[in-house]
């Protein structure tokens, strides 16, 4: 590849193909935005799109001075694309410092991304004063999961309510369920604070789900610089233009 050279790139997104693209950056952060990851066998990688691409141009419409919540709305909801990118090569970090933290996993939006919200910052200031340390990666591991549809919120509120077994502790299902995906709210609700039942269902189930979490070894390890958990990136992949056009399942 040559390095700085300008290009026009064609997308065309039909049902239950993967645009496969994730990108980082904003104006916010001090940058353009660039892609950072290209899943193998996509629309993107078909179209020739390759990490390491700024994106100049969608539609005609400048990428130069656009938030990255911006961008990600550009790539929602559109089908048909002309990008104007250019060939970088090496993506530049962002200017804002953001730690890498498990929190910064997704948003209650429906669009998983690579930032801190003040929600997120919130519950984890919170449920690290309350929390054993093996508990909190439970928790961050769990929260990660749920925010990338890899659970249902049965699954989450089943092992959300065997952590927090205090009632100081389960002051916490207050602050997570604004972390709760919209649509998901009600049923959390009534897992979370119906009365007269035993939430935590049979004793022996209980016994067996707390033998399946995840041991420290198989936690993700959120300061791996491999996991590319910098400050603006998010993953526009598979199902992004299957429900409405929502973008729901993000793996990283």
């Amino acid at each position: 590849r040559q390095g700085f050279r300008v290009r026009r790139v064609d997308l065309l997104i039909e049902p239950g193909q993967s645009l496969g693209l994730m990108i980082r950056g904003g104006v916010e952060y001090g940058l353009g935005i660039f892609i950072t990851g290209v899943d193998k066998d996509s629309v993107a990688d078909r179209a020739g799109l390759m990490v390491g691409d700024q994106i100049l141009e969608v539609n005609s419409q400048s990428f130069m001075e656009v938030t990255h919540d911006e961008a990600v709305s550009q790539f929602k909801f559109h089908k048909r694309m002309s990008l104007l990118v250019r060939d970088v090569g090496k993506v530049p970090h962002s200017c804002t410092t953001v730690e890498p933290e498990p929190w910064d996993a997704y948003s209650p939006t429906g669009v998983r991304t690579r930032r801190k919200c003040p929600v997120s910052a919130m519950v984890e200031e919170k449920a690290r004063s309350l929390l054993p340390r093996h508990h909190f990666a439970n928790l961050s591991y769990y929260i990660a999961e749920y925010g990338a549809r890899g659970m249902t919120i049965e699954a989450f509120v089943s092992v959300l309510l065997e952590m927090l077994d205090t009632p100081e502790k389960h002051t916490l299902v207050t602050e997570i369920r604004e972390l709760i995906f919209p649509e998901d709210r009600t049923r959390y609700d009534e897992l979370v604070y119906r009365r007269g039942r035993d939430v935590y269902g049979d004793p022996l189930d209980r016994h067996r789900r707390k033998d399946h979490l995840p041991h420290s070894h198989d936690l993700p390890d959120f300061n791996d610089p491999t996991r590319l958990r910098r400050g603006s990136e998010t993953q526009l992949s598979r199902a992004d233009y299957d429900s409405d056009q929502s973008m729901q399942r993000l793996p990283m």
